[in-house]
């Protein structure tokens, strides 16, 4: 069955096409130094990425997912796969398959693309579709994000931008709170 929200679930070269087309738009004259300033004055910038687990939907994805789109013109979302899931987060999960999660996240309107993602870490990603801004969540820091995937983004010029957090959701705590 086709879901209605289908076209927005695309694989890695038709979601460069469409990053590359966004970015194209951006004036070259933005530096790495004026980003902040241009963010703090609510500028939306061209292509935004993101990415995550996403496997039950709570008001803290929502609350991140807009905030993203609030700072940018297009954004794609890359959710990891069932295998991704079940070596980050153990054998019982994901509690959703990775379509259905695909399928729900593609539905929100401030989501433009999502692509599956089959590996642990994002950094192939970076290289290939080389968005403007990376964000991350607010329980990151420079410092605990993969090493691998940053110096990727600060080599390529990705801005990275840490969402602010919103209130104590976590899937995986609901989880563990759901009766056996």
């Amino acid at each position: 069955m086709i879901f209605p929200t289908d076209y927005k679930i695309v694989d890695i070269e038709e979601a460069i096409a469409v990053i590359e087309a966004i970015k194209n738009k951006l004036d070259a004259k933005f530096t790495e130094g004026n980003v902040k300033k241009l963010l703090d004055d609510n500028f939306v910038f061209g292509a935004g990425l993101t990415n995550g687990v996403f496997d039950i939907l709570h008001p803290g994805h929502i609350f991140n997912l807009v905030f993203c789109k609030q700072k940018c013109e297009f954004l794609t979302v890359l959710i990891n796969s069932d295998d991704c899931v079940r070596e980050l987060k153990g054998p019982n999960r994901p509690i959703q398959p990775q379509l259905e999660r695909a399928q729900f996240v593609a539905s929100l309107e401030c989501v433009g693309q999502v692509i599956i993602w089959d590996k642990l870490r994002i950094t192939e990603a970076l290289q290939f579709l080389r968005p403007n801004l990376w964000f991350k969540g607010g329980d990151y820091t420079l410092e605990t994000l993969d090493q691998d995937e940053r110096m990727m983004a600060q080599n390529i010029g990705v801005n990275i931008i840490f969402t602010p957090t919103f209130g104590d959701f976590s899937s995986s705590k609901r989880i563990s709170e759901l009766p056996n």
